[in-house]
């Protein structure tokens, strides 16, 4: 694994694997790089700025436009996400 990178592990239904994977292909993405930019644009747009990571995080690169089930597994991936940032917050 590279330095500064830590693993997690998320359960995911079959049906939703599939949708992750045909939205990361679409956007030409491995399914991590689609996760990863997905978890960044949920914390820029409802994580507090702090240390302009919200400002840093906002000018990513844009993902490739996606459908409806597209936009369905992010959110089922990122929610959970968005709930323990507001936990912590």
């Amino acid at each position: 694994m590279p330095v500064g990178r830590a693993r997690i592990t998320i359960d995911l239904t079959p049906e939703l694997r599939r949708e992750l994977k045909t939205a990361a292909a679409q956007a030409d993405m491995t399914m991590r790089e689609f996760v990863t930019e997905s978890v960044r644009r949920a914390m820029a747009s409802d994580a507090p700025a702090t240390d302009g990571t919200r400002q840093r995080l906002a000018s990513a690169a844009p993902v490739a436009a996606v459908n409806e089930a597209q936009q369905r597994a992010i959110r089922q991936l990122t929610d959970p996400v968005r709930e323990q940032l507001v936990h912590l917050g």
